[in-house]
């Protein structure tokens, strides 16, 4: 029997719970009877008997009782993931509370609010769902506040994840329960049954979450009472005194129950107030009074609207979708059946994974590592003296903006055209790519040397990446700039989906009323915010269950694919992504050569430019169409706005950036003057402000060493919950600081910057050629990373500590490794310090041992001391036992990597010992990350002349 037709049974239909009267703690009984409700109740599964009386009259069609759930407890002391695992993450419940509002529009009684805070009879007393309903009820009913609620039941929390588990039956409900995006819910009603001797009472419980009704950035609480006029009782101005006394909300009933009450209360009557509003958003936005359960489940609800009121546009065709006609069998019954399913159109589905591969993300590069550039003059930056660079007086100090594309995702999907699916080009030319056009190819490219940012992506397992040369799975508009960038572009496999019309846009017109609907409010009101999120938000719905994301099912304990969306489509999801990384890509590279681009992530990027140099860049054709369409959606002709400005900034990976010198601040936006993205690391508690926020993350950066450890703070998820048995409660756990560069581009240029008392390498970037080259340096990367328990890197105790690139002797070392992993040569010395130093010595000791590349033991007249002097002279530090260790060796010609050092130190030995064939022992450099390696000045540019040499060998 499936869920949708089983009924549950309450536990406790008749209970006892503990109130506050005149100010004392009281016992009062609770229990339901069947004349506290009206409305029709659920239908109960075939063939069980319903006596006439189960029914009574009804009111309003959408008559419920809307109920704010919420409870205060005391969590555990920090647990450990070993304690989590065995279920000891319990909290101690201290009061469950509610405030209810019955919402019926044919009610004399419609929109009667009340609420209460009652208590468990024991320490350890847990209450079940069915009690919560049941004081619910009978507060309102007995209280006189009504006379009767609907039997519609919709339970609000805000973050259920709290406050579900605090429910003594929730191992009960999971069968009967979902998650979304870590919150309980139902997306079916729960029937729930009172089983009284005077017969059966049957209800229908929605359980909702306000957490899903909110927009990014305003997801708190405090947040939604702001907007309903609620404000949530603050116990204390400090928020770290704040957090404490929440933690022990016990004490805070003992010695002030009024303001504990007050404070428990308001919480429900929050998500009951918001409930509420979004209840009236639906009813003017999609016609109903039933809230779906997200954001995005509105906006999907309300585009599906649009697209049925416009008579010239079909659903299933706007989708690439078709209805066909099939017929099963039925085991249970022995009949046959027909059956109508909806499926991808033959063109469609096969070109499907294609548009698969060509969905990537947005673009995330991080151009500069280390301190970014601040005065526009020359300087040798790698002298190790910590003197600070002085600016002169016809040097202002750089200007950093941080740019965005205004609306960059609703705008790219505004420019869909109504598709013909069944014409779909599948052997397309390069021609036929063009910026407008819905189109996916795989595709083998090579761009000039010359274009500082190619707009290929390649995805590895470290994300995307665009090297110079490579195959591709992209889209059309990143195909045609490609070619106007002058790269050289062969296309494997493709398809091309003409435009029945471009009058339609399917996605157009939803976007422009989402944009005037939101302009009419002021900004941060929730119905501002609501009509943001609901544009912004529908670009993931396009997206959803493309690729492979398992998520946690409630109701079975397992895991299972996130399903598509009603309106998921891969051809569309591949182009607005794509869309939106080629437009940036035009734009920068459009930029002077002397303006820098420090770094890009999804919509945006930070740069010198101004904005008049912003302006002249954003003139070609993929700037030309987004600027018609803005003004379609929008009535505006602005495409790019600088939402920050600042002085010297920080980077370090994508989407990791701080700020070393802020800019001018803004009365109106506090944090105007201040970038900062901290690529997931979480300050603390005390760094309320972005400048504190700001100032923790650079102080990181500059003190950080391979055994740095971060706290990490989460909660337990869904999961720890049901399968566990644990609740909400504190994960507390340290991680390794990962504030490395993530290499995604090859370091350029190289220099330092004096950053208070510190000094710290700093390096431009350049495209890689392929991402091979990407992936050998990353596989490098992680072992240098890799420390022991002891803090020493691999090879005990004795080995010195690695991790961090911080100085040039760091990055110079790091470099070493490369060339010698890629080179084919000895692998083995690939962790040492000076590696292909160490490893020459070993193959010169070794040949001479063996009589190979020119050298003989037995005839070139020296002694293993004296050997081993002539290496030390040529910067090949040899001892006696080196030399006589040869012998123990296998002699590998071709393994020692042309690098400076070695080739320095070889021209130096052939000078010793004429007879030396340096052919046979060196291998190619595959990859050389000093070779080509230029020096910075202040204000970013790079000189070709490198102002320091290779390191001297130890």
């Amino acid at each position: 029997m499936s869920r949708q037709t089983q009924f549950y049974t309450a536990a406790r239909p008749q209970s006892e719970v503990r109130i506050r009267i005149a100010g004392e703690f009281s016992k009062i009984p609770i229990g339901v009877r069947e004349d506290y409700f009206y409305g029709t109740p659920p239908k109960p599964p075939k063939g069980s008997a319903r006596k006439a009386s189960d029914v009574s009259g009804g009111r309003g069609e959408d008559a419920c009782l809307v109920i704010g759930f919420d409870t205060e407890y005391v969590p555990p002391p920090l647990t450990s993931r070993d304690d989590l695992k065995a279920g000891k993450g319990k909290a101690t419940p201290v009061s469950y509370q509610v405030h209810c509002r019955l919402v019926d529009g044919e009610s004399p009684e419609n929109g009667k609010e009340w609420s209460g805070v009652f208590y468990p009879v024991t320490a350890d007393d847990r209450f079940h769902l069915d009690e919560v309903i049941s004081f619910a009820v009978c507060r309102g009913v007995e209280m006189g506040h009504v006379t009767k609620v609907p039997r519609r039941i919709e339970l609000i929390s805000h973050f259920s994840r709290a406050d579900m588990p605090m429910l003594e039956d929730l191992d009960q409900l999971t069968p009967f329960l979902d998650a979304v995006r870590g919150v309980f819910v139902t997306l079916q009603p729960l029937k729930l049954r009172y089983a009284l001797d005077t017969g059966p009472i049957d209800l229908k419980v929605s359980i909702r979450d306000t957490y899903l009704l909110t927009a990014e950035g305003a997801k708190r609480l405090e947040d939604l009472g702001e907007v309903v006029g609620v404000p949530k009782i603050k116990l204390a101005e400090d928020p770290e005194d704040e957090a404490a006394i929440k933690s022990r909300m016990d004490l805070v009933l003992a010695t002030d129950p009024d303001l504990f009450e007050r404070y428990a209360l308001s919480d429900a009557e929050i998500c009951v107030r918001y409930y509420e509003h979004l209840r009236e958003l639906c009813r003017k936005t999609i016609g109903t009074a039933k809230v779906p359960l997200t954001l995005s489940g509105i906006g999907v609800k309300r585009l599906e609207q649009m697209w049925v009121r416009h008579k010239a546009i079909e659903p299933l065709q706007v989708l690439g979708l078709e209805e066909v006609q099939g017929r099963t069998f039925d085991d249970r019954t022995g009949r046959v059946f027909k059956k109508k399913s909806v499926v991808d159109r033959e063109l469609v589905h096969l070109r499907r994974a294609l548009a698969i591969e060509a969905y990537h993300g947005g673009r995330g590069e991080q151009f500069w590592f280390g301190p970014g550039p601040d005065q526009p003059q020359a300087a040798t930056w790698l002298q190790h003296a910590p003197r600070p660079l002085v600016p002169t007086a016809s040097s202002p100090p750089m200007v950093w903006n941080d740019f965005d594309l205004s609306n960059a995702y609703p705008t790219a999907m505004s420019l869909i055209g109504y598709p013909d699916w069944d014409n779909m080009n599948l052997r397309p030319e390069l021609s036929d790519f063009s910026h407008s056009v819905l189109g996916v190819a795989l595709v083998d490219f090579e761009f000039p040397v010359s274009v500082r940012f190619p707009c290929l992506p390649i995805r590895t397992d470290r994300g995307i990446i665009f090297p110079r040369r490579g195959r591709s799975y992209c889209t059309a508009p990143e195909i045609a700039l490609a070619v106007e960038l002058g790269a050289t572009v062969t296309v494997k496999e493709g398809a091309v989906v003409p435009w029945l019309t471009t009058s339609i846009r399917p996605f157009g017109t939803f976007v422009e009323d989402a944009i005037k609907e939101r302009n009419k409010h002021a900004k941060g009101s929730l119905e501002n915010r609501f009509w943001k999120e609901l544009v912004n938000s529908l670009y993931g719905k396009l997206a959803q269950g493309l690729r492979v994301k398992r998520v946690f099912n409630v109701s079975d304990s397992s895991m299972k694919p996130l399903e598509p969306s009603l309106i998921t489509n891969p051809y569309f999801a591949a182009f607005v992504t794509g869309y939106v990384r080629a437009i940036l890509a035009e734009i920068m590279n459009a930029l002077p050569v002397q303006v820098q681009v420090f770094s890009c992530t999804t919509d945006g990027f930070l740069s010198t430019a101004t904005q008049d140099q912003i302006d002249a860049a954003s003139t070609g054709t993929l700037a030309t169409s987004y600027r018609e369409a803005r003004m379609l959606i929008a009535g505006s002709s602005q495409i790019v706005e600088a939402k920050h400005q600042t002085g010297q900034l920080l980077g370090w990976r994508a989407r990791g950036q701080a700020t070393l010198k802020p800019g001018e601040p803004k009365a109106d936006e506090p944090a105007f003057n201040y970038v900062l993205a901290k690529a997931g690391i979480r300050t603390p508690a005390q760094c309320q402000t972005v400048a504190e926020q700001n100032e923790h993350i650079v102080e990181l950066f500059l003190t950080r060493t391979p055994t740095t450890t971060v706290l990490i703070k989460s909660l337990t998820g869904v999961r720890d919950i049901v399968l566990d048995k644990n609740d909400l409660v504190d994960r507390h756990y340290t991680r390794r600081l990962g504030m490395e560069y993530d290499f995604k581009r090859r370091p350029e240029a190289i220099g330092s910057g004096v950053v208070g008392e510190y000094r710290h390498v700093s390096w431009s970037s350049m495209p890689w050629d392929t991402v091979e080259q990407f992936n050998t340096v990353r596989d490098e990367l992680d072992a240098y990373r890799a420390v022991n328990k002891a803090g020493s890197a691999e090879g005990g105790a004795s080995a010195p500590q690695r991790g961090c690139i911080m100085t040039q002797d760091d990055y110079t070392g790091f470099a070493m490794r490369i060339a010698l992993k890629a080179s084919g040569g000895d692998v083995g010395y690939v962790h040492a310090e000076n590696p292909d130093i160490k490893l020459l010595r070993k193959v010169l000791c070794t040949a001479r041992h063996h009589g190979e590349a020119g050298l003989d033991k037995d005839s070139d007249g020296l002694t293993a001391a004296q050997f081993a002097m002539k290496l030390t002279a040529a910067g090949i530090p040899c001892k006696r036992t080196d030399v006589e260790n040869g012998k123990k060796k296998v002699f590998t010609p071709h393994s020692v990597t042309a690098s400076g050092p070695v080739s320095t130190a070889l021209t130096a030995l052939a000078k010793e010992l004429p007879g030396l064939r340096p052919s046979e022992l060196l291998t190619v450099t595959k990859l050389d990350l000093l070779a080509n390696l230029g020096s910075l000045t202040a204000d970013g540019r790079r000189l070709g002349l490198r102002l320091w040499k290779y390191p001297r060998a130890a």
